[in-house]
């Protein structure tokens, strides 16, 4: 039998390299011409395949013989990167059937790598404009406060008990400053006849010199005379008879009066969420890019028994992935749950879908991809930013009573709870979690994505 490793066939290769006529070696060897060709084609592709790749490369396919021609898509397009990977992984002792094997595993780990690289793009655009997005919001908010600081310069001239005096009675009001505190009744209406202090017709104590409210501070600070209002002091000053009980009157607005310190701490907040958003779409990045190049790298048996891949899901699974997730939000928001997806945890882990009504808040984990939903092993970190768990799968799996959380599954033109959420978890953040989803929402509102 011919194989490419017999002695007949070593003799021919060796006529080969002789450069021998066809003919004359199927005569000298008692072989056919199309035997005579199909171990030309042999030694030509072992020349090619050292070429393309390495001696140790070669060699391998040497020991493959003849049954190495089932290689020649690879060889013929120059692949060296499919020849060595493949190579790599046989013996002489490789069958037929084996090496067809191969090449299945290789033909599939690069079409789901170039699903994943085309995905892989489509991220790089959408993260390009999300990132100048943000960091044009971010630029806008610096400098709004340093606009705030630019207001509140003045006290650093103060000493430092007056300045927390300061920041704790003065608040931002239009152009200006206003009281946001209630002060002692006989220094506030000292205040009023010195003309520091007046009662606007919205009934807001407008502050009309800074630097003297400062001094009067600072003055009463130094003599330790009464600032802040109590409330046993006052009825027993009206009790006594002397100044009299100076109430607040009940239209007197000081939540409408924000703080230096609460507008800064609102302006950092929402630049930190702003930070934290890019630092996760960055982290995103990172893992996309790194799961790339480690499927890249991974050998064919790792990639299909170990499932490197997990979210390395086709096109097809893509889309679907992605009409699961928009079904799911329907589903929540005709049950009166305000619903967002893609939102940024405060443990940085990004849930497909989260959502909250009066009572609770759900997260539901979308998986069109049997891989992706058995490789996930990070679901137990969204427990606990929710009161109930599901996964919406597009597929049947046996485990769900092992996994205690819910599951959901399609039914029709709804949705049909085929297990309740058992796990014993709540919700530990819960203003976090309704803050995250009315930022994401309005993110989407601004920008138009999420």
């Amino acid at each position: 039998m011919i194989t490419g490793k017999d002695p007949i066939s070593l003799q021919v290769l060796e006529a080969f390299t002789a450069k021998q006529k066809l003919a004359d070696i199927a005569a000298a060897f008692n072989l056919s011409l199309d035997q005579v060709k199909r171990l030309k084609r042999f030694y030509n592709y072992t020349h090619t395949v050292r070429d393309l790749t390495n001696e140790q490369t070669a060699l391998q396919f040497e020991q493959l013989g003849t049954k190495g021609l089932f290689l020649s898509s690879y060889i013929k397009a120059k692949s060296a990167e499919a020849l060595s990977e493949i190579l790599a992984l046989t013996s002489e002792n490789t069958t037929r059937d084996e090496l067809m094997e191969l090449m299945r595993h290789y033909d599939a780990k690069q079409a789901r790598i170039q699903a994943f690289e085309q995905m892989y793009q489509s991220f790089l655009t959408d993260y390009g404009q999300q990132e100048i997005a943000y960091q044009k919001k971010i630029d806008e908010l610096v400098h709004e406060k340093k606009r705030l600081l630019t207001k509140f310069h003045f006290i650093n001239s103060y000493e430092p008990a007056v300045q927390e005096l300061l920041l704790h009675y003065v608040g931002l009001y239009k152009d200006g400053y206003g009281l946001r505190r209630r002060l002692d009744s006989g220094f506030r209406k000292s205040l009023k006849a010195k003309n520091i202090i007046q009662l606007n017709e919205e009934y807001i104590w407008e502050i009309k010199s800074l630097d003297k409210f400062a001094e009067q501070l600072a003055y009463r600070l130094k003599y330790g005379h009464f600032i802040d209002w109590n409330y046993e002091r006052e009825m027993s000053r009206k009790q006594n008879g002397s100044w009299g009980a100076q109430y607040v009157s009940p239209a007197e607005d000081y939540k409408a009066i924000q703080t230096f310190t609460e507008e800064t701490e609102q302006i950092e907040q929402a630049i930190q969420q702003l930070e934290a958003d890019l630092s996760a779409l960055a982290s995103e990045k990172a893992r996309l890019q790194t799961e790339l190049e480690a499927n890249k790298r991974a050998s064919l048996y790792s990639f299909e028994e170990a499932s490197i891949a997990s979210n390395l899901m086709s096109e097809r699974e893509l889309r679907r992935h992605k009409e699961m997730q928009a079904l799911a939000m329907k589903w929540l928001y005709n049950q009166g749950f305000v619903v967002a997806s893609e939102v940024v945890l405060p443990n940085k882990k990004r849930a497909d879908i989260i959502s909250y009504n009066e009572e609770k808040i759900v997260v539901i984990e979308v998986k069109s991809s049997r891989a992706d939903y058995r490789q996930d092993t990070k679901w137990p970190e969204y427990l606990p930013y929710c009161d109930e768990f599901y996964f919406f799968l597009d597929f049947y799996v046996s485990d769900q009573v092992e996994k205690q959380v819910g599951f959901l599954e399609e039914h029709g033109r709804t949705f049909r709870i085929v297990q309740n959420d058992t796990f014993p978890h709540y919700c530990e953040y819960r203003n976090e979690i309704q803050w995250a989803i009315g930022r994401a929402l309005s993110k989407k509102a601004t920008f138009g994505w999420f």
